[in-house]
């Protein structure tokens, strides 16, 4: 290299932000965040950096670029309908009717520009309720003691909800769940012609027929009951391959 080059090359090193000498752990990261698929499947929704920035995103949106540092980051999105979402949490608003999709990753920026892909995790499931009676004014109620998430780690977020669900025919509901935990409190509350009600633990059927509420994206279930509740017969439908698993209790 001539000697009349050494100027040129500096200064384009020190437009180009960290000179040779620096921690090149504190130059800045363009991290680009793809966000295709969720923006065509929520219709838009909000990423966040570490729990803290947040960008809202729209339908059609394709790549948002947000400048940090080199390190390890913690990148959040999330969208859908029926939930308040926030930098760390999405609540739900409209009890049984919202649903959540999320996306969470730990990203290590180490050059200059790094990409990750958000993929939509589902993180509500819709459930259809058929008790084999007439329509002779029975009211169903459903409740749990889980009612958001946790953008972090997709972990429930502890919170009362209780709602009745969309009755859609003779003994025939329909409704959708956040993310539940394990612990059994997700129940129904059934009452006939006034009478007291009957306390039912939803969150033991479907634990007992194999449902997972830790699965990365969350099936959707059909309860089939007979009035009296002594036969309960569930099917689990996968929600990316369509497979159906049918069990009687």
């Amino acid at each position: 290299m001539s000697p009349r080059c050494i100027p040129e090359l500096l200064a384009v090193l020190l437009l180009a932000g960290c000179s040779v000498k620096e921690d090149r752990n504190s130059c800045p990261c363009v991290l680009e965040v793809d966000l295709s698929l969720f923006s065509a499947l929520t219709g838009g929704g909000q990423l966040s950096l570490d729990g803290t920035s947040e960008f809202q995103f729209n339908q059609g949106s394709e790549v948002e670029e947000i400048s940090t540092f080199k390190g390890s980051h913690r990148i959040c999105v999330a969208g859908g309908s029926g939930y308040s979402i926030s930098a760390d949490k999405a609540l739900v608003q409209k009890y049984g009717e919202g649903e959540l999709f999320s996306f969470h990753e730990s990203v290590l920026c180490e050059g200059e520009r790094q990409t990750v892909t958000a993929i939509p995790r589902k993180e509500f499931t819709s459930v259809i309720l058929n008790i084999d009676e007439d329509d002779s004014g029975s009211m169903v109620k459903i409740a749990s003691d889980y009612n958001g998430l946790l953008l972090n780690d997709s972990s429930p977020l502890k919170g009362q909800l209780k709602f009745t669900p969309e009755k859609i025919g003779p003994g025939l509901y329909r409704f959708r769940l956040p993310r539940q935990g394990v612990d059994n409190s997700l129940s129904i509350l059934y009452s006939q012609d006034g009478n007291s009600s009957v306390f039912l633990p939803l969150n033991k059927w479907v634990a007992d027929a194999g449902f997972d509420w830790e699965a990365p994206d969350l099936a959707d279930i059909n309860i089939g009951a007979e009035h009296s509740f002594s036969s309960i017969s569930l099917s689990i439908t996968d929600w990316q391959t369509g497979m159906t698993a049918n069990v009687t209790l």
